[in-house]
């Protein structure tokens, strides 16, 4: 999707503000344009549809903004991160642990699509998911408030913790491998898909 996007809070000014032109001019989008929030924490973008992680739940936008509808399923609460997958699912780190939005089967046969809770077992997982990154070999890292959490796109029902306890802020994961996280107790940095660390303490 072209242009850039900056997920914002506050009553006035809060939303989502996209510029086209390298930060020439800014457009606002907000509860005026039907998102269900002025707090913004996170935005993703996956084959032309925006998806804004809000106070309350997902919305997301197949027209850059000129209508915004609530993601599919019953999400509502606070949605601190959201990304997507390759293989298109969507992962929501909220107040209440982290979601994916996958396709299962049902009681009765048949498939149908719903948010499931992930990694409630993982010994770094918390109730606030503050950050997720999907790689691009299908790893998963989710950080909250009690460590780093890592599984795999083919593997969701197994979960990880690496490292200490400790707040886990932001996650980058990019197509060479290299994981960034940064936590109130530093960064850390793999290059190897995050089998091996580097920590660079607050000193």
């Amino acid at each position: 999707t072209r242009g850039m996007r900056v997920a914002a809070g506050g009553d006035s000014k809060g939303g989502v503000w996209k510029t086209s032109n390298n930060g020439g001019s800014w457009t606002q989008f907000s509860t005026s344009q039907g998102l269900p929030s002025n707090e913004i924490y996170d935005i993703a973008v996956s084959s032309n549809v925006v998806y804004v992680a809000t106070r309350n739940g997902i919305a997301i936008t197949k027209d850059q903004g000129i209508t915004w509808t609530n993601s599919d399923g019953d999400l509502k609460q606070k949605i601190f991160s959201i990304a997507i997958s390759k293989d298109g699912k969507i992962f929501a780190g909220t107040d209440k642990g982290l979601y994916c939005y996958t396709e299962f089967k049902g009681v009765f046969g048949g498939t149908k699509k719903d948010w499931n809770r992930l990694g409630e077992n993982s010994p770094n997982m918390g109730e606030q998911v503050y950050s997720i990154a999907v790689s691009t070999n299908g790893d998963v890292y989710a950080g909250s408030e009690k460590g780093l959490n890592k599984s795999n796109i083919s593997k969701l029902d197994s979960w990880v913790g690496i490292g200490g306890k400790t707040n886990v802020n932001s996650i980058h994961a990019d197509q060479t491998g290299k994981v960034i996280v940064a936590t109130d107790n530093g960064l850390n940095i793999s290059l190897d898909n995050g089998s091996s660390w580097v920590t660079y303490k607050k000193d």
